[in-house]
């Protein structure tokens, strides 16, 4: 894990480079000319995790950084306490995140991209990687299409599927990761639990149009109920997460959607919101005007602080417009 710290801090890739160094060395001076290999390559990225780990903020290593006592298990786990009371898994779970903490996978691109295929162009560190190395090429790909709002020409980007879709952005920031933990103490699995992950650039018409998406939730939720012996799903969401399926609650029973009317009466328990703007967000007007992104900076200096290096205004402005 290249965010590895002990109380000096990130080890592990000022380690890479100084062995990397020192193994260009030895090439340089022993190896047979025939034999050299060139390093450049994994000298490029070591060296964009270092310049990563140089924005690492603190908070994501509070015990480490700060020489507090170790986090254990019972310090949070709520999960562990209804299950010392007898609590058991009975609803299935649907969750649905929010916007920016799906993970987004490349399927096809340009030929600047071709060995990210099927790898995160969002969410995780290939996809820092990738903005570090090649800002202008990771730019073009997570840019949708002015005007459709779909995907530019030759380029493919779609969602993350399963709990690792969302558990985690970028590492070690956790966002369902405590969630899908804590009701794991209580029984539920894949089996009775579900994450549906969507491109969170998208407008809520074209995330049907494009992926289906309404239409999977759809059936996600139909699976478990069925599987699970007729119990009503419970549909947990956060953010953004609580639009879409506000949204989705109007189209499953309208004759221009899904066109089932009791539909949600007949498979949704209760739907619960974490953190939902149903009034909207009037800092997404800040964002289309000068390209500020207040979620990366609550993320903390890893996102903010490489964005603002590594990305002019202009372009982030017309990123978010893009979107």
């Amino acid at each position: 894990d290249p965010m590895c710290a002990t109380a000096e801090g990130s080890l592990l890739p000022r380690k890479l480079a100084y062995g990397i160094s020192s193994l260009s060395q030895t090439i340089a001076t022993t190896m047979p000319e025939g034999l050299k290999f060139n390093l450049s390559e994994v000298q490029l990225r070591v060296a964009a995790m270092e310049k990563l780990v140089d924005f690492m903020p603190s908070l994501a290593f509070p015990d480490a950084l700060q020489g507090g006592r170790p986090f254990t298990k019972s310090d949070h786990a709520p999960g562990a306490t209804l299950a010392e009371k007898g609590i058991e898994a009975k609803h299935p779970v649907v969750m649905i995140p929010g916007v920016i903490t799906t993970g987004l996978e490349l399927w096809r691109g340009e030929r600047c991209a071709s060995k990210y295929f099927r790898q995160r162009v969002w969410g995780t560190f290939s996809s820092l990687e990738m903005f570090l190395l090649n800002p202008k090429c990771w730019l073009k790909h997570m840019m949708l299409d002015e005007k459709s709002g779909l995907d530019p020409e030759n380029i493919k980007i779609r969602a993350a599927l399963g709990f690792e879709a969302a558990d985690y952005v970028i590492g070690g920031y956790w966002v369902w990761a405590k969630l899908i933990e804590n009701l794991a103490e209580i029984g539920y699995t894949p089996q009775n639990m579900e994450m549906i992950g969507y491109d969170w650039r998208l407008s809520f018409r074209n995330l049907e149009r494009r992926d289906r998406t309404f239409t999977r939730l759809k059936n996600a939720i139909e699976s478990q109920v069925e599987t699970n012996g007729g119990e009503k799903a419970v549909v947990v969401t956060h953010s953004m997460g609580g639009n879409v399926f506000f949204y989705f609650m109007q189209w499953v029973e309208s004759p221009s959607g899904g066109n089932h009317p009791g539909w949600l009466d007949a498979h949704v328990e209760a739907f619960t919101a974490i953190g939902v703007p149903f009034v909207g967000i009037p800092s997404a007007l800040t964002r289309l005007a000068s390209g500020v992104i207040r979620e990366f900076t609550e993320l903390g200096t890893v996102i903010s602080g490489l964005m603002e290096l590594h990305m002019e205004t202009k372009d982030r402005r017309q990123l978010m417009r893009s979107w």
